[in-house]
């Protein structure tokens, strides 16, 4: 016999369709026309967004000359999703002129900001990025508590604000992957296999939201200046260069009111710091993970990184306030935005009420310091205690190398790992594919392997070794360096030298 429950009865989310039509056009999102790589013909792409739990359906057409891909970055696709993390010959064939993919997955993770961006060769470079969020599930039937955890967070802010900040070079993609390879073939396919990457140069200019300004020179006077590739002309630099422009990003705040600022570093090279004049940043989340707040007086974010800062609108009504993005190179390159106070304050102010979420009534105040240094980053969530003990079933160490070399007449610095370059499996199979049906040539039995085939289930320890500080004359000293682990996260168990 059946009988009614009075128990809620839980009702997935509605699933969710997006269509991204990705075309080659002619744009100048800094005031430089160059080709690029968009979504729906704009830098960055839509913002996706997908409720925790929920499924996300993404038809990807290929209008564009070139192959391409997409990655879901920050996605965990641990439980079946892995067929769709976007890595051309990783996980899938790129999807070529005229075709189209369909990316369909369920998200279950912790809420928060992620981002996507082309992945075959340097799709990204020419602007196919745009960010990805989760939303916490509002249905207590359905929610888990990185839901409930998120919702509490969001009764501390009254408006969410977008922010994209990103290098931008005038190389196209292709010619940043010639750049980034030593001149020994200019076939792609051949120079990927086993030629390392080097310093490809300075950006030519950085984007917040896709717009930026860039310092042209003259060519032959003025009168070159509309038959250049920079236009429009928004004022003159100096007697030799003008000065064009995409735009100038502007965010309104209204005094009294508390912003969730959400910052991606859509990027392809270069780390970045954004500071915002006279106000603070309270970190409370890092890379869609829920940290201990701190107070910070500017966020370095590097390439794939994203954070969520709270900031506390005690401006000066009707004044604006910069934005300042700057990369960390001997000559920096920097953009500015700004914030824009509206005249009249919020009739009903959240600044100097209670902060709602316990955590955030007492955050440690870091300004000065790097907060993205694993040493301050603490989740709300620490490492489990059920897996202290566990002992790993498998150590692979990762030694990244920085080596200012000559070859083929020509000084390059070169990046490596474990002093071996990647290289695709000859057949140009998705690497998946052939690890699923032990069709994979080479393994980790060999000393320059760069794959490691490991077993669903496993506990591996990854031990990253940064053997940097390599001096470049350009750069002067290189260290720092990102890493991102695709389709799941990972715990930080230590940090330091040795």
């Amino acid at each position: 016999m059946l009988t009614a429950s009075s128990e809620r009865v839980a009702s997935l989310p509605a699933d969710v369709h997006y269509e991204l039509n990705v075309t080659a056009e002619w744009q100048n999102p800094d005031g430089y026309w160059r080709p690029v790589l968009v979504a729906n013909g704009q830098i960055p792409g839509p913002t996706l967004r997908v409720t925790n739990h929920g499924r996300i359906i993404i038809k990807v057409v290929n209008l564009s000359d070139q192959p391409l891909s997409i990655h879901w970055h920050g996605i965990d696709q641990s439980a079946g999703g892995q067929w769709y993390d976007g890595v051309a010959e990783g996980t899938q064939c790129p999807i070529f002129p005229g075709q189209e993919m369909i990316y369909n997955f369920t998200v279950n993770q912790a809420p928060g900001l992620n981002l996507y961006h082309g992945h075959y060769f340097a799709n990204d470079a020419d602007g196919l990025i745009g960010i990805f969020i989760i939303d916490p599930n509002e249905d207590p039937a359905e929610q888990d508590e990185s839901d409930v955890l998120a919702l509490d967070m969001s009764k501390d802010w009254d408006e969410e604000v977008l922010i994209n900040v990103q290098d931008w070079f005038h190389m196209g993609g292709d010619e940043y992957m010639q750049a980034a390879m030593p001149a020994v073939n200019t076939d792609f396919q051949a120079a990927n296999n086993g030629a390392p990457f080097h310093w490809p140069g300075f950006p030519d200019a950085l984007l917040i939201n896709g717009k930026g300004d860039f310092e042209c020179p003259q060519i032959n006077g003025i009168d070159d200046v509309e038959t250049s590739y920079c236009w429009p002309v928004t004022q003159w630099a100096d007697e030799a260069n003008f000065v064009a422009t995409g735009g100038i990003t502007t965010f309104d705040f209204v005094a009294g009111k508390r912003y969730l600022l959400r910052i991606v570093n859509t990027g392809i090279f270069y780390w970045l710091t954004v500071q915002l004049e006279d106000h603070e940043f309270i970190i409370i989340a890092a890379d869609g993970v829920p940290v201990e707040p701190i107070v910070v007086d500017k966020i370095e974010i590097n390439i794939g990184e994203r954070v969520d800062v709270i900031v506390e609108a005690k401006g000066t009504p009707g004044r604006n306030y910069t934005m300042l993005v700057q990369d960390q190179l001997p000559i920096p390159a920097n953009q500015t935005a700004y914030v824009v106070y509206a005249t009249e304050p919020a009739a009903e102010p959240t600044v100097g009420t209670d902060w709602q979420w316990s955590p955030l009534n007492g955050p440690k105040n870091y300004s000065g310091i790097d907060p993205f240094d694993p040493r301050w980053i603490h989740p709300i969530e620490p490492f489990p205690a059920d897996m202290r003990s566990l002992e790993p079933d498998t150590t692979i160490y990762l030694e990244n190398y920085e080596l200012y070399q000559t070859m083929n007449n020509q000084e390059y610095l070169t990046w490596t790992v474990n002093k071996n370059e990647y290289k695709h499996d000859p057949s140009g199979l998705p690497l998946l594919a052939l690890a699923k049906y032990g069709l994979m040539q080479g393994g980790t039995d060999q000393p320059d392997a760069s794959k490691f085939l490991l077993k669903k289930g496993e506990v591996v320890d990854l031990v990253l070794v940064n053997h940097g500080e390599t001096w470049v004359p350009q750069l002067g000293n290189i260290i720092a360096h990102p890493w991102h682990l695709h389709g799941m996260k990972f715990y930080i168990l230590g940090y330091g030298p040795g």
